[in-house]
């Protein structure tokens, strides 16, 4: 037998594919960690705070401007080695350019008076400009990043995803030791997210220029596939708003004092690294079922769940009995209700993960309907709860997020399983 290793089976291609896109999760967790403990001995509790609303709001930019391309990427391995797959790529690129300059434009139009006062001067200290330029920069960058990660796994090439990982962690590390790029927050927003923003231009770059060597067709017109693909990445688009605006619009609800929020920063911070592990593994059900459509969307969906529910689950558990010790050791003592605050939101993780592989499955599926139910499900839960219960609280924000989750995972499964029972006795009809 010659070429690439043999794929038996779609749930075997997702342990497989899955492990370099998790491996960068981990690199890039890990880095995250250690920006973050260098961060938390070098700058004071208030600026690490004000870097921190200015993340979050930053990443809920970056997912509500999205438009869902990160599934239809997921989905061009249908089109591998024919005319539409390099001009679906670049046009994915583009429209994600597009939509994060938008996204910040109305950011900066609309969040004014939303932002604390501490946040509007770290903006103001650079100007209007220079601060549109940096939050339009990263939420592009960020965009740009995520789509090269999903089309270099779906191509094989998942070494150079953790490859990127290492060098930005390396890079935004060793420039944070540099007492002249750590004085102001917004100058730390550039070195924790900046950087990784960069490497997302390059990447999308270097990946547009290498596939000029597959076949082809040209930008313009169109190609024929694009008019499909956005429609469903548009319907994906309008679940993240539910889902993922929810997600990383819960701490900005939380609206906590920039003191309180550098604690609960660090521990929102570890809790990403391990809530994306379902949604890195989700990209790849997603990819390998439209590999094997022929063979539905159980088996890759089975496998993803127990492998993310595997590893959000070990690390819910040891954080409660590691928090303390840990937090202690890597963040410093004036950072201790981050020790309290860590296993609750790492808690829910695991329902997050039943929520994230049944949208998988979904969206797998091209289920628009049951996408749609599972993202507003999620996002009028946590929303609520998050209004209701969050305010100037990090300990009941914590709660309140782990109770949200839970909530969710329950009501989206029960809707999934009702939704599958009405497909299949239609079909049996």
């Amino acid at each position: 037998m010659t070429g690439g290793p043999h794929l038996s089976t779609p749930g075997e291609a997702v342990a497989q594919r899955s492990s370099a896109l998790l491996l960068s999760v981990a690199v890039m967790g890990a880095g995250g960690l250690a920006f973050n403990a260098i961060a938390a001995h070098l700058v004071n509790a208030e600026d690490l705070g004000v870097q921190a609303s200015l993340f979050f709001w930053v990443t809920l930019v970056n997912q509500l401007t999205s438009m869902g391309l990160p599934v239809a990427v997921s989905r061009l391995s249908r089109y591998s080695h024919t005319p539409s797959e390099r001009p679906l790529l670049i046009w994915a690129f583009l429209y994600t350019t597009a939509s994060s300059v938008a996204g910040t434009a109305l950011f900066f139009a609309l969040a004014g008076e939303r932002l604390r006062p501490e946040v509007r001067d770290a903006l103001g200290v650079w100007g209007g400009t220079a601060a549109f330029l940096v939050i339009a920069g990263t939420v592009v960058g960020f965009s740009l990043a995520l789509l090269v990660e999903i089309r270099l796994m779906a191509i094989g090439l998942g070494k150079w995803v953790v490859v990127r990982s290492v060098v930005v962690n390396l890079a935004r590390c060793g420039l944070l030791m540099v007492p002249s790029l750590r004085r102001e927050p917004l100058m730390l927003l550039v070195l924790n997210a900046g950087i990784n923003a960069v490497s997302g231009v390059v990447g999308a770059a270097v990946l547009a220029r290498w596939s000029r060597r597959e076949p082809h067709g040209p930008l313009m017109p169109l190609p024929n596939d694009l008019g499909p693909e956005l429609r469903f990445a548009t319907v994906n688009w309008l679940g993240t708003i539910a889902l993922l605006g929810a997600q990383f619009g819960f701490p900005v609800i939380a609206d906590i004092t920039p003191a309180q929020n550098a604690a609960f920063y660090l521990a929102w911070q570890v809790m990403a690294m391990v809530f994306v592990v379902p949604v890195t593994v989700g990209h790849v059900v997603v990819a390998e079922a439209s590999r094997h459509p022929e063979r539905g969307s159980r088996a890759p969906f089975m496998k993803g769940l127990i492998l993310s529910g595997g590893i959000t689950g070990v690390a819910a558990a040891a954080s409660f009995v590691l928090a303390e010790p840990v937090t202690r050791l890597v963040f410093g003592s004036k950072y201790s209700s981050t020790a309290e605050v860590l296993p609750i939101v790492l808690a829910a993780a695991v329902p997050w993960c039943v929520t994230s592989l049944l949208l998988s499955r979904a969206r797998a599926d091209g289920d628009g309907v049951a996408t749609v139910l599972i993202t507003s499900i999620y996002g009028v839960i946590v929303l609520t709860i998050a209004a209701l219960f969050t305010r100037n609280d990090p300990m009941r924000s914590a709660n309140a997020w782990l109770v949200a989750n839970v909530l969710a995972a329950a009501v989206a499964l029960g809707a999934s399983t009702l939704r599958r029972v009405a497909l299949l006795h239609s079909l049996a009809s």
